[in-house]
């Protein structure tokens, strides 16, 4: 085979290599929790019998354990955690134009009362309606929800609708049969066709207590913590899960906003707990969901839930981009201590995205240290990238995009190819613009907004070379003169030529374009050398992989005939000063 043969002949081997790579090396880094086991055995008890906790960082499971006599998944009864699930379906409902977050109910509900007309939507699921709090006909399950709401509805007002906030359940009943007349579907049905069915829960039921024809809307759903981490990813995903939009993006906002407008709390579910937290008292409420963390200045919610009576505590850290699901079979009083202190220590171990760790190092060697321009380098970090691996895509026919599932990495702001994209690892191209810098910045961005950030030292030539087991030692990445993949099963013969792929080598002649597919040959600025066992290997090309993105180098090498034989014989790469990682090895025969 002649040389150019070679040159150009072998590409798609190696693109497989390429392409499997970042699959093969992923490893995923969960955040150490293993102090949680203690806390949570600790809190066993014959008063709680059995709790469990899953937590999840941005989509990816990092905690999922049980304790006492209880399965991780096992349905309870979720009390008010209801509330969260009956206000996402009532918001599906305002995003498909239904409904409208300020109908008033008047609108809707044959007989309502006078003294009631100005109650809106919005009032009665953020609890401001000045409806009673409950009813006996709640846990009626001779009656429809109608003639429940019937009932409700010819109690006197606690306070004029809007003036105060008083928590509750019995208006979640009136707003679940606006619903109801609204699209002429049962509260029943709506539930299973806007949240279960979509969402593919398994457990829920919306009848834990009460009936299909009278379900306890804001209290009697029965759940498990499999599926109410599915409801918290969507919404952590703004509305979005596994690619089905339910929610849009402003409806999980309005569900997180302040939602009481600062009126005086005359009832909280939280007035109980003032030695335990003296904030506690004067959270505020969005729409099915408490704002127990705010930012200061801004009252941007920071962690929002819906605990419920029994001990069922599903909550969101939204800077941490964080889901968990504290599953009790207890009582709120009881499991509060161990909510509060363990999501104190969660807060402690899983920093936010901005804050996250992250190490930069070459694509192929998987070494620390400075980064050459055009080099395909690996960012490792629990937690930096997307739920579910991506690897790259065309933006042109010819060029690699630069965003995979709203994730970027940026280089000095400029925006990197991107070659794969996981939840503990992303792969880009180093921009060629590095050329002639010592020192660069590389961020990495989530939906647009800034995430871990890291300083880089820049060097001219940072030699790596891919490895067949993607690990970074080893069997090189090397194709025989045969077109075989080189192994201790196949050999290269002494006196043939080998192709070796690396990157890391810096400048070409002519210049790369970044995430431009190489069409033609393109010489290293900086000598290459490469040395096999202790006899240097003839470089008949060393530059850009014809037909692989620029940074990816292919050498072509001719084996001395002195070469050492041997299933695994030392091979090293030098560009310039810059030697390749120790302990690549090439088979030889």
């Amino acid at each position: 085979m002649s040389e150019n043969e070679l040159i150009v002949g072998m590409y798609a081997l190696v693109l497989l290599f390429l392409l499997w790579l970042p699959q093969a090396v992923q490893a995923q880094s969960p955040f150490d929790l293993r102090i949680l086991d203690a806390m949570l055995q600790d809190a066993v008890s014959p008063l709680t019998p059995c709790l469990s906790l899953t937590l999840v960082v941005d989509g990816q499971l990092v905690y999922r354990k049980a304790f006492g006599a209880f399965e991780p998944d096992r349905p309870v009864q979720i009390a008010s955690a209801s509330k969260w699930y009956a206000a996402a379906v009532l918001m599906e409902l305002v995003d498909e134009g239904k409904l409208r977050l300020d109908d008033r109910a008047s609108q809707y509900i044959p007989n309502w009362p006078p003294d009631k007309a100005a109650i809106t939507l919005r009032q009665l699921i953020s609890h401001t309606s000045g409806i009673v709090a409950d009813h006996p006909c709640l846990f009626d399950a001779g009656t429809t929800l109608a003639a429940c709401v019937d009932r409700i509805a010819r109690e006197p007002l606690l306070f004029t609708p809007g003036a105060k906030f008083s928590y509750g359940n019995a208006a979640f009943q009136a707003a679940a049969r606006m619903a109801e007349r609204a699209t002429g579907k049962s509260w029943s049905v709506l539930f299973t066709e806007e949240l279960v069915r979509p969402l593919d829960l398994g457990c829920t039921r919306v009848d834990g207590i009460g009936s299909v024809q009278n379900p306890l809307v804001a209290g009697g759903v029965a759940s498990c913590a499999a599926d109410y981490v599915k409801f918290l990813k969507m919404f952590l995903n703004e509305g979005t899960y596994q690619g089905t939009r339910l929610l849009s993006a402003p409806a999980v906002a309005e569900m997180s906003r302040d939602q009481t407008m600062g009126v005086e709390i005359l009832h909280s579910v939280y007035e109980d707990y003032t030695a335990l937290d003296p904030g506690l008292p004067k959270l505020r409420y969005g729409l099915g969901l408490w704002r127990e963390r705010v930012e200061a200045q801004s009252g941007r919610p920071l962690d929002v839930s819906s605990q419920g009576a029994m001990g069922f505590s599903p909550w969101i850290d939204i800077d941490r981009h964080l889901a968990g699901v504290l599953s009790a079979q207890s009582s709120q009083d009881l499991i509060m201590p161990l909510y509060l202190e363990l999501k104190d220590l969660i807060r402690r171990i899983v920093p936010p995205y901005q804050q996250r760790t992250v190490a930069v190092t070459n694509g192929a060697s998987y070494r620390l240290g400075a980064v050459a321009p055009g080099e395909v380098i690996t960012v490792f970090g629990a937690g930096i990238g997307p739920e579910e691996d991506a690897k790259l895509q065309m933006e042109t026919q010819d060029r690699v995009g630069s965003a995979l599932k709203g994730f970027r990495v940026l280089i000095d702001g400029k925006p990197a190819p991107l070659l794969f994209a996981g939840w503990s690892q992303i792969s880009a191209l180093a921009p060629f613009s590095l050329n002639g810098k010592d020192r660069a910045t590389l961020t990495i961005e989530r939906l647009g907004k800034n995430g871990p950030s890291v300083p880089l030292l820049v060097a001219p030539a940072v030699p790596g070379i891919f490895t067949a087991g993607s690990s970074g030692n080893g069997n090189g990445a090397i194709i025989n003169e045969d077109g075989t993949v080189n192994s201790s099963a196949r050999p290269a013969r002494r006196g043939s030529i080998i192709l070796i792929y690396a990157t890391g080598g810096g400048m070409t002649d002519p210049p790369a374009e970044d995430g431009k597919v190489q069409a033609g040959l393109s010489a290293l600025r900086l000598r290459p050398a490469v040395r096999i066992g202790n006899q240097p290997g003839e470089v008949l090309y060393a530059g850009g992989a014809p037909g692989l993105v620029s940074g990816v180098l292919q050498l072509n090498v001719k084996v001395s005939e002195n070469t050492p034989a041997g299933p695994a014989v030392p091979l090293t790469l030098t560009v310039g000063e810059a030697a390749s990682q120790p302990g690549v090895t090439v088979a030889i025969q």
